[in-house]
């Protein structure tokens, strides 16, 4: 039996078992109708040859033995796993808690259940065809997802660097991060926002922004480099307009879905993005079972943003590593003419070392471009406001030529169709969108600076305070599941 079968087996298993002691027997027999051929035939894989991303790896100074962590992989999708049965527990107690409440409430109950009109309106019967209804796309999620999070090809180290340049190692300080990115969940909602027509005008608002300004600034006929880019649309767009890319990110799991998106291969299928919400604040319950097609690879947006026929596309490359870590490295110094970050410098545990990389890596008169929210990661150390960040990127040597916050909130995924409301509270982010740019006197005087010996002894420094020692070359066991503790970041 392949793997995959096993791996329809035991999830089939295991949702039949949670159910079945839940007294959901109807659906058990709905649950195992189709076969696997059915259930991925809405997942289709067609070779791309004309273009390929060739993906670089180097391994945080924590590995052990340097090679691609592909285990994280099916980690995620056991977490998935995971978290699709305690949702089903979940929903699966609130009925047998409306079901009992039913019972006090309505002592005719037997009579109730005989006629279907009536039992369609008790919450308990409507709560088992949530159960019912929740497996289902969960399961047809899951099976995206393992075509999606496959091993891939990398290879190890950059070949654009000097290698000559003396490399800091951060043995024994490095810094674990958060697993929450890593969560199939994010995958899904950056499938969304990046590979979808729903997501259209949140790229139009933030990727469709940074390439402007890009254009208007030049970069100075060096690289772009475009840090924690996810799924790769904002890169892929840029290499897209003229721009050689360089795009880089820390997550294995967002990397490898990256790679499928980029990398020749071109996927076909279908998500349900809030499958996952939280079971509060919702307007229309079948809303939460709302599917979301991709991809969606051209916008004609972007063909009115440029002429595409008439510009040479540019390079694109991916690096998976730890953006301060590599970047910070004098082999990068003055590397690139401009750097794009979106929805990325909160997710800074200090944001003095994202300051210190980006300073390293840009020429001089080198362009950042930002938009995004300032809502520090869970992790973060330092949590500076707005006016208090800008006058931090000022005093690094930088000026700054457009600073705005967004009056109109952005929906992280996508907006609500037809402006229907899906929840009573609205989760939307008004970003921080900032021009700033390396001044010349500035890269002049940093030219023996070394960033990454800097950010090394500011983490010994960390060490040696017992407050923060633990969050340093120690991993955070207390990780807990992004989709069921935590607000989408």
């Amino acid at each position: 039996m392949k793997i995959n079968e096993l791996c329809h087996v035991w999830f089939s298993t295991v949702v039949t078992c949670l159910l079945s002691m839940f007294g959901i027997s109807s659906f058990v027999r709905v649950y195992g109708r189709k076969t696997r051929d059915e259930k991925t035939s809405s997942v289709h894989i067609e070779k791309e040859t004309s273009y390929s991303v060739p993906f670089f790896y180097i391994p945080p100074s924590s590995s052990k033995d340097g090679s691609l962590p592909v285990l994280d992989l099916y980690k995620t999708l056991d977490r998935y796993k995971d978290d699709a049965d305690t949702l089903i527990s979940v929903i699966s107690m609130s009925r047998d808690v409306s079901k009992m409440t039913e019972w006090e409430i309505f002592p005719d109950l037997d009579n109730v259940e005989s006629d279907n009109v009536n039992l369609e309106r008790l919450l308990s019967f409507r709560l088992g065809q949530r159960i019912q209804k929740t497996a289902e796309v969960l399961e047809s999620d899951y099976f995206v997802l393992q075509e999606i999070l496959e091993p891939f090809h990398v290879s190890y180290g950059l070949s654009s660097v000097e290698h000559d340049k003396e490399w800091t190692m951060f043995n024994g300080i490095h810094e674990e991060k958060s697993s929450a990115y890593d969560s199939a969940f994010q995958i899904i909602t950056h499938i969304v926002r990046d590979w979808s027509t729903e997501g259209r005008n949140s790229r139009n608002s933030l990727y469709h922004w940074c390439i402007l300004e890009l254009l208007q600034h030049g970069s100075h006929g060096k690289p772009v480099l475009v840090p924690g880019s996810g799924l790769g649309r904002l890169a892929r767009d840029t290499s897209l307009v003229g721009f050689d890319v360089e795009a880089n990110e820390l997550s294995i799991t967002m990397s490898a879905a990256a790679y499928h998106f980029l990398n020749g291969l071109k996927t076909t299928g279908k998500v349900h993005p809030f499958a996952f919400d939280f079971l509060i604040n919702e307007v229309d319950c079948a809303k939460r079972f709302e599917s979301v097609h991709f991809p969606d690879e051209v916008d004609e947006a972007l063909v009115d943003l440029v002429n595409i026929e008439n510009v040479k596309r540019g390079t694109l490359s991916y690096t998976i590593g730890d953006f301060v870590e590599v970047y910070s490295q004098l082999a990068f110094k003055a590397k690139y003419g401009a750097l794009l970050t979106c929805f990325f410098i909160d997710t800074a545990s200090n944001i003095m070392e994202y300051l210190l990389t980006i300073r390293n890596v840009l020429v001089s008169g080198g362009v950042w471009v930002n938009v995004g929210p300032l809502q520090w990661h869970q992790n973060a150390k330092i949590h500076p406001s707005a006016d208090e960040l800008r006058i931090l990127i000022e005093s690094m040597g930088f000026h700054i030529t457009k600073w705005t916050v967004d009056k109109e909130a952005v929906n992280y995924r996508h907006e609500d169709h037809g402006g229907e409301p899906r929840y009573t509270k609205y989760e939307g982010y008004r970003p921080l969108r900032f021009v700033a740019m390396l001044k010349t006197i500035t890269r002049q005087k940093l030219e023996y600076e070394n960033a990454a010996i800097k950010i090394q002894k500011i983490r010994r420094h960390m060490i040696h305070d017992k407050r923060f020692s633990d969050q340093y070359a120690k991993k955070n066991n207390n990780n807990t599941s992004h989709v069921t503790i935590t607000e989408i970041n």
